[in-house]
């Protein structure tokens, strides 16, 4: 007889290393609850043991009660109440359920009549089933306590004691309902989070994904067309940065509103993550690109009309890339990518449009793409190159410094300006290695001019905001004065607006400790971003740069004039002196002169120079042993 137990302690053993396969246990389980409606998972059975019982033995008494629900797999087994027979059990029935409702011990004895295999689960591990099998666990409970229930209907004669037990039974048949409930609500909400964005309640990746692949395979039978449009928010971080993340999640759901009430119920819309949205365009036959742009356009309009949050005002420009089905790739990965080129060129544009994505663009990602395979190997092989474009007093034409560049001659490519390097650097987080490369280097050339003479020339060298959020600066610029032997005040470090906005605490940090040591900070294109007089005051910067953009109308405009003119006043006002980028003509120079603009750096004076040529045009113009000057009038 399988499950044959040797003289003693009745033996146990799991189902999983039972004489019984587990598949013929679950079966017998079925017989014996005809409305359990899902299968027995596996991990349900290796949570039962087999026992075996001999001819004779008492398995329950009322000082010994089973605490487990018992099915008898083989055999039989005699039920008795005050010494008369009351039933009988044999293969497929079961007994003990009272143990798992109840704490009071039955008023009977179970007696096994011949040899008898049993399969129990007990309290603790129905417990573990209905935390981990939830599903099969409540339609499990359901189908025994619909059996037990109508067993105990049928004998409520014979056992009076059982009138309370059907109470507890019905109490717990009404828990288990309302346990039900609760599992089919947390399921719909588990799958609805599976395919939304919990923020803004519109779709995720995934349901976008799913969309678009129900839209590709539409396409073969019926030559269906969509158009995918990612959208970028423009600024968005600086609104987290400055006003905290409470406000830009009631940014984002804004946005989520807008772009629901342009589009339409056809359309999907998703938010991919951070400020990043999607909207898939369902195209009829009779729509072209033109029908594309529109929504775009609309898209556009509609997110930069100003957005109001607790007496706040927000700005939000969009950025968009546009993909074609069929013409721009046949499968999602294809259209993802494409669009999302088409919105980097959209970004690098100037924000605040829309481009479709062409087949130029994917032969600048693959550019993109070599360039950053090759960027490390350039840094490790020395292939950059730092140059030095001469900064010069206003009033008197004297050299007093040069702002450090970098510069890349690919062997392949040729010469790759930093403006399409230097993002990709960030991105792929070489910046730390590129930028201690150009600080030293140009640490190291400032030194050995001040040397052999030009004994106050200072070197500006430019900080990349992702330098602060992955280097130690502070750490960076102390080893490159130490490694070069320049003393601090030769050092001028050149960081942005939006460099100051992020991580405002510690970058504070970093740089008041490098100018309590004698380095100079300056705040480059100032006016092109917040324009924060808080940064400012705060920061105490030495210098501030004007940007070439409003540089370049001075000596015409009266816009930029006025512009430029109240950025003077206001930087002399701080004790800063201010430095005009991008000077090309004599008329600019007069100009700035009269608004009393301090430092001029620009064409005019000289293009960036190599290191070698560098110090050729500074012995070139050296008017004394300590002084360059180049003739400005």
């Amino acid at each position: 007889m399988p499950g044959r137990a040797a003289k003693g302690a009745l033996p146990v053993q799991s189902v999983g290393n039972g004489e019984f396969p587990p598949s013929w246990i679950a079966a017998l389980l079925k017989t014996a609850f005809p409305r359990l409606t899902v299968d027995v998972p596996p991990a349900v059975l290796d949570l039962a043991t087999q026992r075996h019982a001999k001819d004779g033995e008492i398995v329950c008494t009322p000082d010994r009660p089973l605490d487990a629900l018992t099915l008898v797999i083989t055999g039989g087994l005699r039920l008795e109440k005050d010494g008369h027979t009351i039933r009988g059990f044999g293969p497929g029935d079961y007994f003990g359920e009272g143990g798992l409702v109840r704490d009071v011990g039955p008023s009977v004895t179970i007696t096994a009549i011949e040899p008898t295999d049993l399969l129990e689960f007990r309290r603790d591990a129905l417990h573990v089933i209905m935390g981990t099998e939830p599903a099969f666990g409540v339609s499990f409970m359901q189908a025994l306590l619909a059996e037990t229930m109508g067993r105990l209907q049928a004998t409520n004669q014979l056992f009076a004691d059982n009138r309370s037990l059907a109470h507890q039974l019905a109490q717990t048949v009404h828990r288990l309902d309302g346990a039900l409930g609760q599992v089919q609500d947390s399921e719909e909400r588990m799958r609805f989070l599976a395919s939304h964005d919990p923020l803004t309640q519109l779709g995720n990746r995934s349901l976008l994904q799913d969309r678009l692949d129900a839209g590709l395979h539409q396409s073969k039978r019926t030559g269906k067309r969509f158009a995918l449009h990612m959208i970028d928010l423009d600024h968005f971080k600086e609104i987290n940065d400055v006003h905290g993340h409470g406000i830009g999640d009631k940014v984002l759901t804004t946005v989520a509103e807008r772009i629901g009430h342009i589009t339409r119920n056809v359309d999907t819309i998703a938010r991919l993550g951070g400020d990043e949205f999607t909207v898939l365009q369902d195209l009829a036959e009779s729509d072209n690109a033109g029908n594309v742009g529109s929504l775009a356009e609309r898209l556009i309009s509609g997110l930069s009309t100003p957005i109001e949050i607790d007496n706040h005002e927000f700005q939000v420009g969009t950025s968009i890339g546009i993909a074609l089905f069929p013409e721009d790739g046949a499968s999602s990965e294809d259209l993802m990518r494409n669009a999302d080129l088409a919105l980097y060129r959209a970004k690098a544009e100037g924000r605040g449009r829309y481009i479709f994505f062409t087949p130029t663009l994917g032969e600048q990602a693959m550019r993109l793409a070599a360039i950053k395979a090759s960027l490390r190997q350039a840094i490790a092989e020395r292939q950059l190159t730092v140059y030095y474009q001469p900064k010069a007093d206003l009033r008197s034409g004297e050299i007093i410094g040069a702002e450090a560049l970098v510069r890349w001659n690919h062997p392949q490519h040729g010469l790759i300006a930093p403006s399409e390097f230097v993002p990709i650097a960030e991105r792929s987080g070489l910046i730390g290695d590129l930028g201690k490369f150009v600080l030293h280097e140009a640490c190291a050339a400032t030194a050995h001019w001040r040397r052999i003479g030009m004994r106050n020339f200072t070197i500006a060298v430019n900080l990349s905001p992702v330098q602060f959020r992955h280097q130690d600066v502070r750490e960076l610029v102390e080893g490159a004065l130490a490694a070069t032997a320049l003393p601090a005040e030769a050092l001028e470090l050149e960081v942005t607006e939006s460099t100051l906005m992020q991580d405002a605490d510690d970058t504070m940090k970093s740089l008041r400790s490098l100018q309590d040591q004698g380095v100079s900070v300056a705040v480059d294109d100032f006016g092109t971003g917040y324009s924060s007089l808080a940064y400012l005051k705060q920061l105490a910067a030495k210098t501030l740069k004007i940007d070439r953009s409003f540089v370049d109308g001075c000596a015409e405009q009266s816009e930029d004039q006025q512009i430029v003119g109240a950025i003077v006043g206001l930087a002399h006002n701080l004790g800063m002196q201010v430095v005009a980028e991008g000077i090309e003509t004599l008329e600019q120079v007069a100009a700035l002169q009269r608004m009393r603009c301090d430092v001029a750096q620009g064409y005019l004076i000289a293009r960036p120079l190599g290191g070698a040529a560098m110090e050729d045009f500074l012995n070139t113009h050296s008017l004394t042993e300590k002084r360059v000057a180049v003739a400005l009038n």
